[in-house]
C-alpha cells in the first residue's frame, strides 16, 4: 500500500515480464574505430549518438528521478539509482553509462532478431499495446514512491513528454518488439479469446478493492486499536483517534476503491488478497517506522470490459521463464564490441554485460582529477 500511505516497501510489480528486463548480456571482444561505440552483430552506433541520448537522459531531472525509483524496487530498497555525474561537470559515471549501453545493446539485439524472423513492422495496434504497457509498467513504479521523498511529481505520460520524441519512440518499439518475440517463441496467445479465456479462469485475480486504513508511527498504539476493536469501537473512529495519515483519518480511514486499471493496484493487492472483508487486519509493517492496519469493506469482480490490456499483461508476465530462454537465446548468438571508452564486455556467469574502464593509478596520470574512479568525460 506503498502509493496510499507515503513510503517505499512494495518491491514486486507483476506488469511486464519482458525480454528487456531478463536479458543478459554476452559478447565476442574486437575492435572498434573511435567514432563508434558499440558494434551489435555488425550493426554501428556511434559515439556521438551514443552521447547525445546520454546527455538527454542526464539533463532531464524527471525521468532521472523514475529510474531511481525503478532501481529502488529492483534491489528491493537497498540502492538507488547510480549517479549520473562524473568527477567533473563536463563527465558522466562510467556505472551509469554501463547501465545505460546495457539497455541500449539488448534492444538492438532484439530489434534485430524481431526483423530477423519477419515479426517487423510492429502493427500500429501492437505499437499502442506496448505504449500501454510501458505507461503502466512505469505508473506501477512511480505510484510507490507517491507522498515519499522519492515522489516523482508526475505520471508516466508527463515524464515521458519531457524526454525527446524519438527517445519515446524507440522504448515504445522495444517494449512492442519484446513482446512480438515473446509471443513467437513462448508459445503465448494474446489474441481477444485467449485474454477472455484466461479472465474467465482466473477473474478474482482482478476483483477491486475497496479498503480503509489506520497508519500507526508507534507500533504499541496497535494494542489501542485491538482494545477499542474488541470494546465495539467501530474502525473508522479509531482511524479517527489513532491514524497517522491525516487525509485518510479525516474520511474515517477511507482509502478508496483500487481496480486492476489503478497504478496502485499491484501494492493494494499484496496487502488485501488474504484478508476477510470486514476483518481488520494485524499490523502490516510500513517501511521502517510505521505500521498499517488494514480493512477491506469490499472486495466485488472488475468485468474485463476496460482492463484487457491488465490482464494480457498479466499473461505476459506469467510467462517470464520464457523470457529467460527466449533472451538467452538470443545471447548466446549476438556478437558485440564495445569502444574501451564506455568499458569492456563481461560474460562471466555473475557479471554479465558492460564492466566501466578501469582508472590507471593516480600517478600514471596527467590530470588524476579529471580522469578519477566514476567518470569517463563522455
Amino acid at each position: 500500500m506503498a502509493s496510499i500511505v507515503g513510503t517505499v516497501r512494495r518491491i514486486s510489480i507483476p506488469i511486464l515480464a519482458v525480454i528487456v528486463i531478463a536479458l543478459g548480456l554476452g559478447l565476442l571482444v574486437g575492435g572498434v574505430t573511435p567514432s563508434t561505440a558499440t558494434v551489435v552483430n555488425g550493426a554501428k552506433t556511434s559515439t556521438s549518438t551514443v552521447n547525445a541520448e546520454l546527455k538527454s537522459i542526464t539533463s532531464n531531472h524527471a525521468y532521472l528521478c523514475y529510474l531511481n525509483v525503478s532501481e529502488l524496487i529492483r534491489s528491493q530498497g537497498q540502492t538507488g539509482l547510480l549517479t549520473p555525474q562524473g568527477a567533473t561537470s563536463a563527465s558522466i559515471s562510467s556505472g551509469f553509462v554501463a547501465n545505460y549501453l546495457n539497455q541500449d545493446i539488448t534492444n538492438q539485439i532484439i530489434h534485430q532478431a524481431a526483423e530477423r524472423e519477419g515479426l517487423l513492422p510492429i502493427s500500429q495496434q501492437d505499437l499502442l499495446g506496448a505504449q500501454t504497457d510501458l505507461l503502466a509498467a512505469m505508473d506501477a513504479s512511480l505510484s510507490q514512491a507517491t507522498g515519499t521523498q522519492y515522489d516523482c511529481g508526475g505520471t508516466a505520460a508527463q515524464i515521458l513528454s519531457t524526454m525527446p520524441e524519438s527517445f519515446v519512440r524507440s522504448q515504445i518499439e522495444a517494449q512492442a518488439e519484446s513482446e512480438a518475440l515473446l509471443v513467437a517463441h513462448g508459445g503465448l496467445t494474446l489474441d481477444a479469446a485467449a485474454v477472455q479465456a484466461y479472465y474467465d479462469a482466473h477473474t478474482s485475480d482482478f476483483d477491486t478493492y475497496c479498503v480503509s486504513g489506520i497508519v500507526l508511527s508507534d507500533p504499541s498504539s496497535y494494542a489501542k486499536i485491538q482494545a477499542g476493536l474488541a470494546a465495539g469501537t467501530s474502525f473508522a473512529d479509531l482511524a479517527k483517534q489513532y491514524s497517522q495519515d491525516t487525509t485518510s483519518a479525516a474520511k474515517g480511514g477511507v482509502l478508496g476503491c483500487f481496480g486492476p486499471s489503478s497504478p496502485s493496484y499491484a501494492s493494494v493487492v499484496a496487502d488485501a488478497k488474504n484478508l476477510t472483508v470486514g476483518v481488520p487486519s494485524g499490523p502490516i509493517l510500513q517501511g521502517s517506522s510505521s505500521e498499517l492496519v488494514l480493512l477491506v469493506t469490499s472486495r466485488t469482480t472488475t468485468p474485463l470490459s476496460g482492463i484487457e490490456n491488465y490482464v494480457r499483461r498479466t499473461m505476459l508476465s506469467k510467462d517470464a521463464a520464457a523470457s529467460t530462454a527466449v533472451a538467452r537465446a538470443l545471447v548466446t548468438s549476438a556478437t558485440v564490441t564495445l569502444n574501451p571508452l564506455y568499458g569492456s564486455w563481461s560474460t562471466a556467469k555473475a557479471l554479465t554485460g558492460v564492466v566501466p574502464p578501469t582508472v590507471p593509478p593516480g600517478k600514471d596520470l596527467i590530470n588524476s582529477i579529471a580522469i578519477s574512479p566514476g567518470a569517463t568525460g563522455v
